[in-house]
């Protein structure tokens, strides 16, 4: 379990993790949450074209970390209290891959 009891968790916060680009689900995820117009929440990406799809979001509650060391990543998956797959149900790829990433969220406790 890589959760830390005392590491406060950032309320609110939204951690989507992975390549976010043309079929990774990044730019539907922002949609989505920028139609949620909550002050109180902000999305966190990290990964592959992470940063653009922030910046180019011109929301300043969406943060691109980019790529992350794993010691990183930890200390930020670490404080996230929410974790999505962006993954488009649409996109044939997508409809048979397991990400590895529903093995790592649970782990944060």
């Amino acid at each position: 379990w890589r959760g830390d009891p005392s590491r406060p968790v950032c309320d609110g916060s939204v951690l989507c993790i992975g390549h976010l680009g043309k079929w990774g689900g990044g730019t539907q995820l922002i949609e989505a949450f920028q139609r949620l117009r909550r002050s109180d929440k902000v999305l966190w990406l990290a990964g592959k074209e992470s940063r653009a799809l922030a910046q180019n979001s011109g929301d300043p509650s969406i943060h691109g970390w980019g790529l992350l060391h794993q010691a990183a990543l930890d200390g930020l998956a670490g404080k996230a209290a929410v974790f999505v797959n962006a993954k488009p149900l649409g996109v044939l790829d997508n409809s048979g891959s397991f990400p590895s990433k529903l093995l790592y969220h649970p782990s944060f406790g």
